[in-house]
């Protein structure tokens, strides 16, 4: 019965690294590969279960010619086994006619532990199988519940299809359009400003002008936008202005903003169940304090990222006298408590200044580094000695 154990045991254990390979193997290749093809296809649930059923009978077949090679071990453990006892039993060795029958007894209980191990082999390659397919069914179902709930909200919510000449109206009193270019680029939608906020009309922003790109995910009812960055007041000479944009074109941040679109409530709704507007709550950080790299015609980084507070309304093409009134009333609420541009400027300032005497730091620090202090001031030292006796002016370079 130990030896019977024992024999259980390494069958399960070999069983399960088996499968774990399997996993493993799985895993670390990813999808099969197709030369012929840039994208390889992905295989169906039938495939893979069929694929796995292969697996498991190839590791069946395997573990069956593993146990009938170890006929001849199992059967001459057990004549070990039963002599030994005939001798504690009997006080003596057994004859010739006594070992045929222990050869023979040990052949009939090495086929019933080999049939009981392969039986065994095969419960589990089954019980493997089974648990593969009940976990193909729940992976199926938890799909089929999520596609069932993104369906569910997109309804919920009315979205439309397309976004094209839709208003955009912020809580800060703007107002922005969105036009579609090109579908297949990321940002699909062009915004341009309808009308301008406070502190948009102090930066110098036009109405008209292009205000930023954006996108729409229809599938998670998110919206986010990127912002145009303003350099033209960047340069000391304008032709250095003209050569940067002749080469960078537009260039755009790259905020942390999304605006999640709400299911409409009936405030929201028109008699006939037409939606007249969606709440877009925004969630996430701005960066209007950018450092620019114009060689490589993009934003290097980020000053200071700061919570944004702006939330917004969507509303569609041919409400345009509706969103001009809840931007008036938007605007009138937000000049209460926003900050002025000049104090935009100033705070701006602020960082930079911080920022540099960092920077000024780190240099000193790294110069140190290089040069232990006794000899830097012996350096100090002997150029005092050589000023005081060539007479060198405070406008004159050392001359070490």
């Amino acid at each position: 019965m130990i030896f019977s154990r024992v024999v259980l045991i390494l069958i399960m254990v070999l069983f399960l690294h088996d499968v774990f390979a399997q996993d493993n193997s799985r895993r670390r290749s990813g999808p099969p590969s197709n030369a012929h093809s840039k994208k390889a296809a992905i295989p169906t649930d039938a495939e893979m279960y069929a694929k796995t059923k292969a697996n498991n009978e190839e590791f069946f077949k395997q573990q069956v010619e593993r146990h009938k090679k170890s006929r001849q071990i199992l059967i001459d453990t057990y004549v070990i086994e039963a002599k030994y006892k005939f001798i504690d039993d009997q006080g003596r060795e057994p004859i010739e006619e006594e070992y045929e029958e222990i050869r023979f007894q040990a052949s009939i209980k090495a086929d019933k532990e080999i049939a009981f191990a392969i039986d065994a082999t095969r419960k589990g390659v089954d019980k493997n199988l089974a648990r593969y397919a009940a976990y193909q069914a729940d992976v199926k179902k938890q799909q089929e519940e999520k596609i069932a709930k993104l369906i569910a909200d997109h309804e919920a919510r009315k979205l439309p299809e397309d976004w094209h000449h839709m208003y955009v109206v912020l809580n800060n009193g703007m107002v922005l359009r969105m036009f579609k270019r090109d579908p297949m680029q990321s940002y699909p939608y062009m915004l341009y400003v309808e009308k301008l906020s406070g502190l948009a009309h102090e930066m110098g922003i036009k109405e008209n002008s292009l205000f930023g790109r954006a996108r729409y995910n229809d599938r998670e009812g998110t919206f986010e936008y990127e912002l145009v960055i303003d350099y033209s007041k960047a340069f000391d000479i304008p032709l250095n202005y003209e050569l940067v944009k002749q080469g960078c074109g537009t260039i755009y941040d790259s905020n942390e903003l999304s605006f999640s679109i709400q299911a409409p409530d009936a405030d929201d709704l028109t008699g006939d169940g037409r939606v007249k507007q969606w709440h877009a709550p925004g969630t996430g950080n701005v960066c209007p304090f950018v450092e620019m790299d114009y060689a490589n015609c993009k934003v290097k980084r980020c000053l200071k990222r700061v919570s944004s507070d702006l939330d917004a309304t969507l509303m569609p093409a041919d409400a345009t006298k509706q969103a001009y009134e809840l931007a008036k009333h938007h605007f009138a609420e937000a000049e209460k408590e926003r900050k002025s541009y000049a104090e935009h400027q100033a705070e701006l300032q602020s960082i930079v200044a911080k920022i540099n005497q960092e920077t000024k730091r780190k240099k000193q620090q790294a110069t140190r580094a290089k040069c232990p202090r006794a000899m830097c001031d012996d350096i100090v030292i002997n150029q005092f000695i050589i000023d005081q006796a060539w007479g060198r002016s405070a406008s004159e370079k050392p001359v070490w």
